[in-house]
């Protein structure tokens, strides 16, 4: 069975090349961005591409398109959360000058992660499987 895989923020970039390395893999895939247009030319160049409209930012857009993604491909089996909520303003100077913000409290880590524990009881992100242990 192929891969069934979640990329967020994927119509364009980074995102986009990670896409169609899955599905040139052959993976199921399913993409989210706020990028409407982005996702239809995806979609356009890779046949087979489920996509969908989702806002990182809005709790409720993420909510919709976890339940949406997991249902389009019959599970999950990679997130690849792409999408990161902007820090605090200010946060590029300091990580100029070697003070980094701590990703494990930004939204590197919140956004869809935070949702899988309701899809999966058994998911436990990495950063959690290092603390516990």
């Amino acid at each position: 069975m192929s891969q069934r895989v979640v990329v967020t923020a994927a119509a364009s970039g980074i995102g986009r090349e990670i896409v169609r390395a899955f599905v040139a893999s052959g993976a199921k895939v399913f993409v989210c961005d706020i990028d409407a247009k982005g996702l239809e030319l995806l979609a356009q160049e890779l046949p087979g591409l489920t996509t969908k409209v989702c806002d990182v930012s809005n709790r409720e857009d993420i909510e919709r398109m976890v339940a949406f993604g997991v249902d389009a491909l019959g599970g999950l089996d990679v997130l690849v959360n792409n999408a990161l909520k902007k820090f605090s303003p200010g946060w590029y100077p300091r990580f100029r000058s070697g003070v980094t913000p701590d990703l494990r409290r930004s939204g590197a880590r919140r956004g869809v992660g935070e949702h899988l524990p309701a899809l999966y009881p058994d998911f436990r992100p990495q950063w959690q499987a290092k603390k516990a242990a």
